[in-house]
């Protein structure tokens, strides 16, 4: 039996626990200013927000709007990145020119760019979708990259070639 099945309830409890310590605190921080309430909000205020929009009825709308730029830009991010990490592997002068400003741009943060595309492509839609691409493709090229590049010597995969993707 794994260790962690031994007491699940005692695990359940510590790990509410911490999430309420978490949130307490966290509270207690944004009331106190200890944290910058304007940039951080707190916690009840998040919730209070919440039952506004709910009963506006724009909380599910805002949710979907959210959500569907952010699965759009993973999904557009995954397979381009995917896409270009496979480029690499059959091109091996693209990969030798190109793999060190893929990890130029893998150490970038990403997060750091929202407000340079917010100027460029407006605080709409398409600036979040470019924000989530941008945070996923060159993880997703990497990681491809990766997988064909380093694949098992033996074994039922042995015979995996370029011809073959």
């Amino acid at each position: 039996m794994r260790e962690g099945k031994k007491h699940p309830f005692a695990i359940n409890v510590w790990r509410w626990g911490l999430l309420i310590l978490l949130l307490v605190l966290w509270e207690i921080g944004a009331r106190l200013k200890w944290i910058d309430p304007f940039f951080f909000s707190s916690p009840l205020e998040i919730a209070r927000t919440a039952v506004i929009k709910w009963q506006g009825g724009t909380l599910w709308r805002d949710i979907a709007y959210t959500g569907a730029s952010t699965l759009l830009g993973f999904v557009l991010g995954t397979v381009i990145g995917s896409i270009v990490g496979l480029l690499f592997w059959f091109s091996r002068p693209v990969a030798q020119v190109a793999e060190p400003w893929l990890i130029v741009l893998n150490a970038l943060p990403k997060l750091a760019l929202a407000p340079v595309l917010v100027i460029w492509f407006g605080i709409g839609f398409l600036s979040k979708v470019i924000l989530a691409f941008l945070m996923t493709v060159v993880v997703a090229a990497m990681s491809a990259y990766s997988g064909v590049r380093i694949r098992p010597r033996a074994g039922a995969y042995d015979c995996l070639c370029r011809h073959d993707v």
